[in-house]
């Protein structure tokens, strides 16, 4: 994206695939600050925590990649990116 043109709207992307969003919000009670949303992942590990707003820009910034980092490491049995699943301790 050309930031000439959207300064305020920012795409996160990690081996050539969209993975979130930055842009600041425009109106409204929270006009002015910074909304952040990670756009893979699926139940359960789709949580709120996912996408949020922050007073300032580095900070939202830094929420989608941290995201990105915690959904690799979350087996996909528990809806993260990493092959496998849980080992379960209770029956061994």
């Amino acid at each position: 994206m050309d930031k000439r043109q959207k300064p305020d709207d920012l795409i996160a992307i990690a081996s050539g695939i969209s993975i979130g969003r930055t842009y600041r919000i425009q109106g409204g009670p929270q006009h002015g600050r910074w909304y952040f949303n990670f756009q893979l992942a699926r139940q359960p590990f789709r949580t709120s925590a996912m996408n949020g707003v922050a007073s300032k820009r580095k900070i939202a910034q830094q929420r989608v990649p941290q995201t990105f980092v915690d959904y690799l490491e979350t087996p996909s049995d528990l809806g993260g990116g990493k092959p496998g699943g849980c080992i379960d301790t209770d029956n061994k």
